[in-house]
């Protein structure tokens, strides 16, 4: 290894004829004062140098805790610190995605030791195993925890940057059309205690957790005000809205609001859509009321959380722009409003095909020379012009 020079504050810096290219070299100082001696290469002198002062951050801003701390233990701290700013509900699918996945299978490495390969092997597991939602999860939570154990300085490097992603494939979402959603309101009204939540979820577009949850005195008569969703976490049975776009008010028509009224008037709860006794009605009783009553109309089964679906293809039928269609759903960026849109807009089109019999009916159709009558004579030419 001849060649040796040193430039000015960089190191060794040396051209490496038995490996090819050149290689730098230093002493760094880490957090907890240990002079640690690294290595870089490059193809040329500068990106040997390049590559050593990237590598002397790296090696400089490493702390000492994350070669004291595993995986699990870190994982707990993160969970400690993410509990003071997202909700119960998202706490929960945190922990449990991360003491099932993440835990067994990284559990034990010391949190300065995980490489992107740890974390992928982990990943394509689960995938493996046929779980390609908890896959993505995994590695969308793994991501978290560890970006932010760059940023405390545990670590330099967040390795599941160089993790590959799991293809997750977009939920089956059901549409019924107008004729199906009036069976299915005509087969609901007399038969079952949910109709009025049924009906404000098909004109209104809300979330069943914020249905069940939403109070009598956000019932304002021409619309009903969300500030509130259900949550199994929360003593009282809600909790406020995931984000601050679900704020918000939606309209209603006096017929719903009729409905409404006369299910209050009868039970005088302070809910909105409580149980026949006057509590708050539960997601999975009113998922198994929803599927019964889509059966006995027989129609083809679809999710609840499709109701929203449904909501938002009328309102585009009736012109509403896809930025106030996003908003009364509540969502933060218009892209289901937008593909249902542009759905209504493609049945639009379809329906814009012009019959050319309304051009040629109403005039007598010369063949052969003969004129003909309109009818069955003109039909036959026509039917040779169109097709």
């Amino acid at each position: 290894m001849a060649g040796k020079r040193r430039a000015n504050g960089e190191g060794t810096v040396y051209e490496d004829k038995q490996r090819g290219g050149w290689a730098a070299q230093k002493y760094v100082r880490t957090l907890d004062g240990r002079l640690k001696r690294i290595t870089a290469r490059g193809s040329t002198k500068r990106a040997a140098l390049d590559a050593l002062r990237a590598r002397e951050r790296t090696v400089g801003n490493a702390s000492v805790d994350g070669d004291r701390v595993t995986v699990e233990q870190y994982l707990e701290r993160w969970l400690d610190h993410k509990s003071a700013s997202v909700k119960a509900r998202t706490l929960r699918e945190y922990r449990q995605v991360l003491e099932q996945h993440a835990i067994p299978a990284l559990g034990l490495l010391v949190l300065s030791k995980v490489r992107p390969a740890h974390v992928q092997a982990a990943v394509d597991a689960l995938a493996k195993r046929g779980s390609a939602t908890a896959a993505f999860n995994l590695r969308r939570y793994l991501n978290q925890a560890f970006e932010q154990a760059v940023d405390w300085e545990f670590i330099s490097r967040n390795p599941v940057r160089g993790v590959t992603n799991v293809k997750v494939d977009t939920p089956k979402r059901g549409l019924w059309d107008i004729e199906e959603v009036a069976r299915f309101l005509r087969s609901a009204r007399d038969r079952t205690w949910y109709y009025p939540l049924f009906l404000t979820a098909i004109t209104t577009g809300l979330r069943q957790g914020e249905l069940v949850a939403l109070p009598w005195v956000n019932v304002l008569g021409d619309r009903v005000r969300v500030d509130r969703t259900w949550s199994r976490d929360a003593i009282v049975g809600y909790d406020t809205p995931k984000t601050r776009h679900a704020y918000r008010d939606v309209p209603i028509s006096t017929d719903v609001y009729g409905v409404l009224l006369e299910r209050h008037e009868r039970t005088g709860s302070r809910l909105a859509f409580p149980t026949e006794v006057g509590t708050m009605a539960s997601p999975w009783n009113v998922h198994r009321a929803f599927r019964q009553q889509t059966d006995r109309a027989r129609l083809p089964r679809i999710r609840f959380h499709d109701l929203r679906r449904i909501a938002a293809t009328l309102w585009a039928r009736q012109g509403i722009e896809p930025k106030v269609i996003a908003r009364l759903l509540g969502h933060s960026t218009p892209h289901l409003a937008l593909s249902v849109y542009q759905g209504v807009l493609d049945e639009r089109v379809e329906a814009a095909r012009l019959d050319a019999r309304m051009l040629f009916g109403c005039y007598a159709v010369q063949h052969h020379g003969q004129p003909h009558a309109e009818g069955d004579a003109g039909d036959a030419v026509l039917d040779r012009v169109v097709n």
